[in-house]
């Protein structure tokens, strides 16, 4: 089962998109995952209406435009409509480029909420322990070296979901990670912003829209793909 869930990750990865990750690998393999459920407090209640919300993986220059709109930083909620993320199964793959990718999801049905953290290596081709500060860049899903992503309510294949929200200031602590093959741990102290992401990856604020704090947030995969 675990050499299934590899390959499967491997080749669905291999296509430059994310989404099957939670959508199809995830869901389908979780079962036997060996990652232990995560939880915070509660999030909030999400709109039902269903959007398209497809988007490429960031980091992929093909997928990138000079139109790219980044969300405003500047000033985050001192409250949020949402709070914290409750996995029932978290699992991560390291990319041969160095990207590391991690994804959380609040049920093995559908809909289902999801919690996506893209690492980027900052130095050295290769993604360390350490802690992130969150930047303007981060707040685009084309530029982010740092991607925090939450989706609500969203199909098997993450084709539809009802809202995207990104993180645009706070920190990721990754407190433990070496390797392919390694466990990995991470503190997230961020505040998000509802957005739209389209599939050139212009990540746009919606307007008046909800808010996300994870404050203590704890992601855990006991051994990296």
């Amino acid at each position: 089962m675990a050499g299934a869930r590899r390959s499967g990750f491997e080749r669905l990865l291999g296509e430059g998109d994310l989404r099957p990750l939670v959508g199809s690998g995830l869901a389908l393999v979780a079962a036997c995952s060996s990652s232990s459920p995560v939880s915070s407090s509660d999030a909030g209640a999400e709109d039902a209406s269903v959007a398209d919300t497809s988007t490429p993986l960031p980091g992929n220059d093909a997928g990138k435009t000079d139109a790219t709109t980044t969300a405003d930083s500047s000033s985050p909620p001192k409250t949020c409509t949402n709070n914290g993320f409750t996995s029932v199964a978290t699992d991560g793959i390291a990319k041969g480029d160095g990207t590391v990718l991690v994804a959380a999801q609040t049920t093995l049905g559908t809909p289902v909420d999801t919690l996506e953290l893209t690492l980027l290596p900052l130095a050295g081709g290769a993604v360390t322990a350490g802690k992130r500060t969150l930047g303007a860049k981060d707040a685009s899903y084309a530029d982010c070296s740092t991607c925090i992503v939450i989706r609500t309510k969203c199909d098997a294949n993450l084709s539809k979901c009802a809202k995207s929200f990104i993180a645009t200031a706070g920190t990721l602590d990754l407190t433990a990670f070496s390797g392919k093959g390694q466990k990995l741990e991470a503190t997230l102290d961020v505040t998000m912003v509802e957005v739209t992401i389209d599939n050139k990856l212009v990540t746009t604020p919606v307007a008046n829209g909800e808010t996300w704090c994870l404050t203590g947030q704890k992601l855990a995969v006991t051994s990296v793909q």
